[in-house]
């Protein structure tokens, strides 16, 4: 789990540190940063997997578009605090721009001393046996995403294994969660359109947790199914049960993935991520067309979920499904210091004295609702 997040030069994040929880609501003003910080978060993601190249042209930007106009270095620094396994690690580094690798980089097991486990620098790389290698090959992003498996320790291949392991789904697209698919990625990619290809090849056990979760919140949900068309297309469609109903001859009405709404088919991609094996998931207004009573049971879902989750939300609503407890240690607040020319800050919504004190007598959700979140910074 991610315990603390910083980046240097990111769009609208300079110097930027933020603690992070086992779910991180991100709360505040439109254009405040919000996505840019779920931005951030998945680019360091894709940083680990060596793909940066890659990750801009899925969003169609380039490198000057994400380099903050408040600094004029070409280069990104970031710093993850995290623990697996029980024990404390840092990972830090700092990206090129113009080359798009880590031309320095650390791995630090934090104890009672520091053990370095990697080190990049000055062309070399260097492991915690001490053994020490000239880098004489071209990568893309870490060191980590190009070395062999073989070279690398248990305690390492781990790390790598963490820090590749974070999944966006903040561009989700409506339109491209109901096209076919015929692919057989391990996700359901960045926008959605590998949705009916992934649902295809998911664990018979996995499907089962989805249809469960789904036929919880609508009983008349059958399951979904996956028509496996020609040239290997995957066809996506939802089953009701219209059964008891006078005059009705099908006890079942099937529903093409065209038809349906796009809240429930956003919902059925949220519970999908959910059986993956990524350690981190990062959804941007998760409130997108669902309603309440749809929010709290996906909330309740989350918190017991063994992932970390970062969302973001501006519905009020949201906070009330929190304890008290989990509101004070996962509501951040999201906003602009303009007395720094409009830099992104964060600060816990409930450590400002004046919100913490309204918690004796309103729920999160209401204090939220009764905050002008514009005056407050």
């Amino acid at each position: 789990m991610i315990t603390k997040f910083h980046i240097d030069n990111f769009k609208s994040l300079v110097n930027f540190s933020m603690p992070c929880h086992a779910l991180t609501c991100l709360i505040g003003m439109n254009n405040t940063g919000k996505s840019t910080i779920l931005q951030a978060i998945d680019f360091v993601g894709c940083i680990a997997s060596g793909n940066v190249s890659q990750w801009l042209k899925d969003r169609a930007w380039k490198i000057k578009e994400i380099k903050s106009q408040f600094k004029r270095q070409y280069k990104i620094t970031f710093k993850l605090h995290f623990i697996l396994q029980d024990n404390n690690y840092v990972w830090e580094g700092t990206l090129k721009l113009h080359s798009l690798n880590c031309d320095t980089e650390r791995i630090v097991q934090i104890g009672s001393e520091e053990d370095i486990l990697l080190e990049v620098a000055k062309g070399s790389y260097t492991f915690s046996s001490g053994l020490k290698k000239s880098i004489d090959f071209n990568y893309e992003g870490s060191i980590l995403a190009s070395l062999k498996e073989q070279v690398l320790n248990d305690e390492l291949r781990d790390i790598k294994k963490f820090l590749q392991s974070v999944k966006t789904l903040e561009l989700l697209d409506p339109l491209l969660l109901r096209k076919r698919a015929r692919t057989t990625e391990e996700d359901i990619g960045i926008e959605g359109e590998k949705l009916s290809a992934f649902l295809y090849n998911l664990p018979q056990k996995k499907q089962k947790a989805i249809y469960q979760h789904i036929h919880h919140l609508f009983e008349h949900f059958e399951n979904y199914h996956i028509k496996a068309k020609r040239s290997g297309w995957k066809e996506l469609w939802i089953i009701e049960k219209v059964s008891g109903v006078p005059g009705t001859f099908f006890p079942f009405l099937n529903t093409e993935a065209k038809h349906i709404s796009d809240g429930f088919l956003r919902m059925l991609a949220i519970f999908s991520q959910l059986q993956t094996n990524y350690a981190v998931l990062l959804f941007d207004e998760i409130e997108d067309g669902l309603n309440h009573e749809v929010m709290e049971y996906l909330l309740d879902v989350m918190l017991k979920s063994p992932q970390q989750i970062y969302f973001t939300t501006h519905s009020p609503m949201i906070l009330n499904f929190l304890e008290d407890e989990v509101a004070q240690n996962s509501v951040i607040l999201v906003y602009k210091d303009y007395k720094a020319g409009g830099q992104t800050k964060t600060v816990r919504f409930f450590d400002i004295p004046q919100i913490k004190d309204k918690l004796e007598y309103m729920g999160p959700g209401e204090i939220f609702a009764n905050v002008n979140l514009k005056q407050l910074p």
